[in-house]
């Protein structure tokens, strides 16, 4: 509420002076009466007062026979809106996900464009108010972050923080603002447990995941507070040296490129022990980045043979060639776009490359304005981000033609930014359903959910689902079972 005061006034007979105000600035005295009156903010709507900017508030005061007036600015500055998206935490396979988005944008502002990232590299946008969307998505297993970005006549608005690992001999983790690049906070120290973060990726608990190239583990953060949680992977755990790349694969469990020894080892989601040696030494040498793509496989960069290979997600087994870069440009970031294309960041040359599904390139998206480019997602405004190391700073392509949008992180520590994600504003998992895979009994860690999962592993370390968890969930579950 706006409180008005006109306490100061005197009259110097003494007499008793009434008090009457003009909030619209229309000449006319009547909407306000007193010496001290408070106006709700709905009032204030209504006469034309609610949206940011000054505004005259007029006063005239009268002993009886005479009057006088004054006036004064009343300066409302803008409030952002408040976004909060409401959906199920997990989604078949093929069906349709339903997000509500609820915007709350205050005064006399209105939602004119919004754009959702779904996670997946595919990205919706429209306009007005969202409302209720619905987007299908395509593997089963993995687990996306949402996030989404709304434009109203003060500028564009979203919820979605930046956080970058800035590949220096400490452990600098900074988290920053997506609307305007301006700092929020470093993450916690951890003692030493982590140095030189190379890669940092949002896991299907909400917690943050940076590979420590330096310190050959990988530790974890909590974007709740900007805490340290604990070293998830410890050193060299399953021959781990120098990892770089992170990935949250359909089973569930953590993928890490240990680029020393040019392999892809797998670590248990539940407690971070070692599985296996998912993608062993062989066609890769010096491999950096990683993707499971929405075409079911598995991405790798190679750094050393200038290309990108594909696995089976399931087996780890070569698939082949997915590309070959010209030009000795290293491949440092793989990001999902829209159709299923795959973007490639190469570090020589400063560009990104966009390719389709099969691997078949489209040509540059991004042909200039880097000058060592490292790690590329698609943000909440739909539009390609990328660090550039040697410049220190996150810059933004448009994510329909690839324009140069300027540099959107600037202010960083003593070495620039690698590694970075979004922290999402909903994370949803992507299921197969309920698919049995495990002989046991043991019980739905939560029926309701949609989700068949009893906190466990199966024999093949995915997310397992007994016949007695699925018959718990199939009657916890609306609808048919």
């Amino acid at each position: 509420p706006l409180v008005l005061d006109a306490s100061g006034s005197s009259d110097p007979e003494v007499d008793p002076l009434t008090y009457a105000w003009d909030l619209d600035n229309d000449g006319q005295y009547d909407d306000a009466n007193g010496v001290g009156p408070t106006v709700p903010w709905i009032i204030l709507d209504q006469l034309g007062v609610g949206d940011d900017g000054g505004h005259t508030i007029g006063l005239e005061v009268n002993d009886g026979t005479s009057t006088d007036t004054d006036s004064a600015t009343l300066t409302i500055t803008n409030t952002e809106p408040t976004i909060t998206l409401h959906g199920a935490g997990a989604v078949p396979v093929g069906d349709i996900y339903r997000l509500v988005v609820e915007v709350d944008d205050p005064g006399a502002d209105t939602v004119a464009t919004w754009t959702i990232n779904w996670g997946d590299g595919e990205i919706d946008t429209g306009a007005g108010s969202p409302g209720l969307r619905g987007h299908t998505y395509s593997v089963a297993g993995l687990t996306h972050g949402i996030t989404i970005e709304v434009t109203d006549e003060d500028g564009s608005w979203t919820s979605a923080d930046v956080v970058a690992a800035h590949y220096d001999t400490t452990e600098t983790l900074r988290r920053s603002d997506a609307e305007d690049g301006s700092v929020i906070t470093d993450f916690a120290t951890t003692g030493g447990a982590l140095t030189t973060p190379y890669d940092a990726v949002i896991g299907p608990d909400g917690l943050l995941y940076v590979s420590g190239f330096g310190s050959d583990n990988v530790v974890r953060f909590d974007p709740s507070d900007n805490t340290y949680v604990d070293t998830f992977v410890t050193f060299q755990s399953g021959g781990l040296q120098d990892p770089k790349g992170l990935a949250f694969g359909p089973d569930g469990n953590l993928y890490v490129v240990s680029s020393a020894t040019s392999q892809v080892l797998r670590y248990s989601a539940a407690d971070g022990s070692f599985i296996d040696i998912f993608v062993a030494a062989g066609t890769l040498v010096g491999p950096g980045p990683i993707l499971f793509a929405s075409s079911g496989v598995l991405l790798v960069g190679d750094g050393s043979n200038d290309d990108v290979e594909t696995y089976d997600a399931s087996t780890g087994a070569s698939l082949g060639l997915f590309t070959s870069l010209a030009g000795g440009a290293t491949p440092t970031g793989l990001a999902a776009g829209p159709g299923g294309n795959v973007f490639v960041t190469l570090s020589g040359s400063g560009m990104v490359e966009q390719f389709d599904s099969a691997g078949t390139s489209l040509g540059l998206f991004v042909s200039s304005g880097l000058t060592q480019a490292h790690s590329s997602r698609f943000g909440p405004d739909g539009d390609l981000w990328v660090s550039d190391y040697w410049n220190e700073e996150i810059r933004r392509f448009d994510g329909s033609t690839g324009a140069a949008l300027g540099a959107r992180i600037t202010e960083s520590p003593p070495a620039g930014p690698y590694g970075f994600t979004f922290v999402p504003n909903l994370q949803v998992r992507v299921t197969s359903g309920l698919v049995v895979n495990s002989s046991g009994d043991s019980s739905d860690a939560s029926a309701g959910d949609g989700v068949c999962d009893t906190g466990g592993r199966n024999a093949t370390a995915q997310t397992e689902c007994t016949l007695r968890a699925a018959i718990e969930e199939a009657n916890a579950s609306s609808g048919s079972d």
